[in-house]
Order: structure tokens, then C-alpha cells, then sequence
């Protein structure tokens, strides 16, 4: 069998890293006190975890306004007639016009007395904007 790899020679003392035209920090010693240069750690980049908002509708209510506004409007007859909605860079989803036979108000009105979602109220701001079209 071959002979073991000679060890590997001792890191040399500061007098001679002097000699060598090291500083002592560049030779890893401080006088008589040894030191570690100690590294923060990489900021992320990513971002972190949203929270989750408490009063945040689950698809299952926004469903349920869709229907409400769905039976309680009417979709126009006419084929020209027609709504469409940008989802994407020239992508766009088209449907057919859906008439209000009320105002708003009398809608959100008539959707709170109902009381379609059951226990959380919807306000008037985010009813108008869980319209379908």
C-alpha cells in the first residue's frame, strides 16, 4: 500500500506573515487575539407571506352574489350586446350584457334584507364590486 499524504504545514505565525507583507488581519491574527470575520446572513429577495385578511369572502359568497345579480337582472337579448373584460395581454373574456332592472343601492338594499350571506355583512363598496359585469 502507498505511504499516507504528509500532513499540511502549519499556518504561519504572525512575525513571519509580516515578513511575507501581510497585515495582521489579512494573515488571520490581531496581535495576540485570533478573530472571525462574522457574516450577516443574505437579505431575502423574495417576498415574504401575506396575511390572510380576516374580512376576506370565500368563492362560495362571491358565487352567491353572481347568482343574486344574475336573478335579479336580465340578460340582454340582443347579440350585440356585449361586455367584455381584459385578463390578460390581448386576452379578453366576452359575455353577454346583463341589464340592472334597479339602481345599486336598491340592489344592496334587497341583497342585505335577504340576507343571502349569512353572517357577514357585505358593504355597499365591495357589493359594487362583486359585480359580475
Amino acid at each position: 500500500p502507498p505511504p499516507p499524504p504528509p500532513p499540511p504545514p502549519p499556518a504561519p505565525p504572525a512575525e513571519e506573515a509580516a515578513v511575507a507583507g501581510l497585515s495582521g488581519r489579512a494573515a488571520g491574527v490581531s496581535g495576540t487575539r485570533q478573530f472571525a470575520a462574522l457574516r450577516r446572513p443574505p437579505v431575502p429577495l423574495a417576498p415574504s407571506a401575506r396575511a390572510e385578511r380576516k374580512d376576506k369572502l370565500s368563492i362560495a359568497d362571491v358565487a352567491k352574489v353572481h347568482a343574486f345579480f344574475y336573478a335579479n337582472g336580465a340578460v340582454s337579448p340582443c347579440t350585440r350586446d356585449r361586455v367584455r373584460r381584459r385578463v390578460g395581454p390581448n386576452l379578453w373574456q366576452v359575455a353577454q350584457a346583463l341589464v340592472a332592472m334597479q339602481t345599486m343601492a336598491a340592489l344592496h338594499s334587497q341583497f342585505q334584507a335577504e340576507r343571502v350571506l349569512c353572517g357577514t355583512p357585505l358593504s355597499y363598496s365591495s357589493f359594487k364590486k362583486l359585480a359580475p359585469w
